[in-house]
């Protein structure tokens, strides 16, 4: 058997580049954007889900629907090769604002900053909406609001030293 002299070994690393295109979608005013290795497989599974009754929450397959809209369109915008997807996810966020997608639902990309604070924001709400239930629960009004017609009205008081 023959044997290897000890760290003389070579480690290849081989980064494999990929291909992703972004496309546009437009229903009417509205726009679309989205981003695909396949966009063929991409193509047919769009407007399979366009068919598909527990999709029609999403906004994109709501509006088609609304509009009567039977078979969409992916205009491809463009094919870039990147490294890994993240950067592609960062590249679509771009097209996302250029091109004011509204009926996309989510941003492909956070940048950690930006989640924390959705983060913290979304388990405030969250509290918030417990107490709430609890305080039903218990026969205790929650608290409302204050809207325009509903101001809290409070008194200043100057405090001295």
């Amino acid at each position: 058997m023959r044997s290897f002299p000890e760290k003389k070994y070579i480690m290849y690393i081989y980064k494999k580049m990929s291909v992703f295109t972004f496309y546009r979608i437009k229903v009417g005013d509205h726009v679309y954007i989205g981003s695909t290795k396949y966009l063929p497989q991409r193509t047919w599974k769009h407007n399979s889900d366009l068919h598909d009754a527990r999709k029609l929450s999403i906004r994109l397959y709501s509006c088609a629907n609304e509009l009567g809209i039977e078979e969409l369109e992916l205009e491809k915008l463009e094919e870039i090769e990147f490294e890994n997807s993240l950067e592609a996810r960062k590249r679509e966020l771009e097209l996302m604002l250029i091109h004011k997608a509204d009926l996309n639902m989510r941003k492909p990309y956070e940048s950690r900053e930006d989640y924390l604070k959705r983060k913290a924001r979304n388990q405030r709400d969250y509290k918030k909406r417990q107490k709430e239930k609890e305080m039903l629960e218990n026969g205790i009004d929650a608290p409302t609001q204050p809207t325009d017609d509903n101001e809290i009205i409070g008194e200043s008081v100057e405090l001295s030293n």
